[in-house]
């Protein structure tokens, strides 16, 4: 889009970074397609991350934020096809209490959201991928970069190795190469 804007060619370096973006997502899409995430954290950052989930092949089926604008609902409708939209809880203005209470009912494979879903995660028994503010119980978490094809393919790494990382727990021969 800014090459197209400003008239200018897109650098081979961005082009490189996309072209590993697009392969990470081919190899990692029988790894995350299906998958039932609930995603939490600021409103802007829940809208974003709602979008690149269901774009990578997963199925957002919560979102939640604190933030009172009560804005990310319309945002969702607006950025996301109605066939995704369908069934997706919005929870604005709220807690990890409504979050843990709407999501009692349904099955979640993945959290993704601020290091205070620990506990949330724990109870569940499903990995969370930790973004946004504040991930304080992981070194390095004020650095986890999510902008541009750099920061998207970080965070698809990290989702693809946490589901990955959770199969192998759960499974007694776990892995190997024999």
């Amino acid at each position: 889009m800014l090459a197209a804007l400003s008239g200018l060619p897109l650098p081979a370096a961005l082009g490189a970074e996309r072209a590993r973006l697009l392969d990470a997502l081919v190899d990692g899409h029988k790894v995350v397609s299906g998958l039932k995430v609930a995603v939490f954290g600021e409103e802007d950052l829940v809208a974003s991350l709602a979008v690149f989930l269901t774009e990578m092949g997963a199925r957002v089926v919560a979102v939640a934020t604190g933030g009172m604008t009560k804005r990310l609902t319309s945002v969702l409708q607006s950025t996301l096809d109605p066939e995704v939209r369908e069934g997706l809880a919005v929870y604005e203005d709220s807690d990890f209490f409504d979050l843990e209470t709407g999501l009692a009912s349904q099955d979640v494979d993945l959290l993704v959201g601020n290091s205070k879903g620990f506990k949330l995660a724990q109870a569940r028994g499903v990995p969370l991928v930790r973004v946004g503010f504040p991930v304080h119980d992981r070194f390095g978490g004020a650095r986890i970069r999510l902008l541009g094809y750099t920061g998207a393919l970080d965070l698809y790494d990290r989702i693809v190795n946490a589901v990955l990382e959770r199969r192998q727990n759960e499974n007694p021969v776990g892995y190997t190469y024999y």
